[in-house]
């Protein structure tokens, strides 16, 4: 086993996340280590949890079918236990997922982080090399270790006795699928437990902020006029979502004229659609914030 460790910079401290946490052994502290203060309980109605309190991470027992938001789920986690923690950085979609994790734990724990990869010939080993150091640059881990073997347990071969194990959950990548394909409990054997993550791609919610006005139906359109210089603006009523008006609409009719008559229907991206379907809108709506609705047609942001 060839084993090359180097140094990674230190760029500040790890991003708090917001974090929900279910019933289950390790879970509660699992999410407390990972989200300190932004900690919730997830009621019986996860979506409604994750997007009312704007959650980044849920903490659960199983990897459930739930994939509203990431996923984090301890495997005979002992938070007392734990020296150090390593992320095993494989190409697929979790790693990055397993990188801020593992940073998070260290953070919190007050031990060093390190992100491992593994090369299985010599032509693998520059791009996994040029992997760690993107995930270096952009999380505060304190090392980068990059092995060449022919597979994943020389990771698990190669942690301290105290260390805790952040792993992608299964079908990500070949490394991922090493650690739980057919035949491979590896991840479970790591020695201070293991946590398995699983991405999901952040949703509109999560960018929803509160980007400014409002019209109701009954404004007149020279006072919506006099209140606004976006281009388009949404129109509530009781909190719901009932259209949109075009400022340049406006210009063109008398201005006692109630908005609710020249509005166009709503335009608007659910909650838990994924945040990139927003551009699809921006140029409908002249460059003006995307509305974000849930699944009552309630307004609750703004995509800017």
């Amino acid at each position: 086993m060839i084993s090359d460790s180097v140094e990674a910079p230190d760029v500040g401290a790890h991003h708090q996340m917001r974090v929900a946490w279910s019933r289950g052994a390790g879970c509660r502290e699992l999410a407390a280590a990972l989200g300190s203060d932004a900690v919730v309980a997830a009621g019986r109605n996860w979506s409604e949890t994750c997007v009312d309190e704007r959650v980044d991470l849920l903490v659960t027992r199983r990897l459930p079918s739930f994939d509203l938001v990431s996923v984090a789920v301890p495997v005979d986690l002992d938070l007392a236990q734990v020296g150090s923690v390593a992320a095993a950085i494989g190409g697929g979609p979790h790693s990055d997922l397993a990188a801020t994790v593992a940073c998070g734990l260290a953070d919190a724990l007050a031990v060093t982080a390190t992100f491992v990869s593994v090369y299985r010939d010599p032509a693998e080993r520059g791009p996994v090399s040029l992997r760690l150091d993107r995930l270096s640059a952009t999380h505060p881990a304190s090392r980068a270790k990059l092995l060449g073997a022919p597979g994943a347990q020389a990771i698990l071969d190669s942690l301290e006795p105290d260390a805790l194990l952040v792993v992608g959950a299964p079908g990500g990548s070949w490394l991922q699928r090493q650690f739980f394909g057919p035949g491979h409990r590896l991840a479970v054997r790591a020695p201070a437990g293991a946590v398995v993550v699983r991405h999901s791609p952040r949703r509109a919610f999560h960018e929803a902020g509160d980007q400014g006005l409002v019209f109701g139906p009954h404004m007149a359109a020279g006072d919506a006029l006099n209140l606004s210089d976006r281009p388009v603006v949404p129109v509530a009523e009781e909190g719901r979502l009932v259209g949109v008006v075009r400022m340049k609409v406006l210009r063109d009719v008398a201005p006692d004229v109630q908005i609710g008559s020249v509005m166009e229907r709503p335009v608007s991206i659910g909650a838990a659609e994924p945040v990139d379907a927003a551009r699809e809108l921006r140029a409908f709506l002249e460059g003006a914030p995307v509305p974000v609705v849930d699944d009552s047609g309630r307004l609750i942001g703004w995509i800017s």
